[in-house]
């Protein structure tokens, strides 16, 4: 009784420790993915920012 009590208990905490690394690498993915993002959006928002002081440079000539 006291082996199946520990198999168990043992299968349970496997089970559990699964589950939170699993959420844990979802987690920071979703982290990795978000950071990524924000660099997308900084880069484009400096390209646009350079493309319009050229502009603003190029009506000064």
């Amino acid at each position: 009784l006291l082996n199946v009590d520990l198999y168990q208990f043992y299968a349970v905490k496997k089970g559990t420790l699964h589950s939170y690394s699993k959420l844990s690498d979802i987690l920071l993915r979703i982290g990795n993915l978000a950071l990524h993002e924000k660099r997308m959006k900084q880069t484009a928002y400096s390209r646009i920012e350079s493309y319009l002081e050229e502009l603003i440079q190029f009506g000064k000539t």
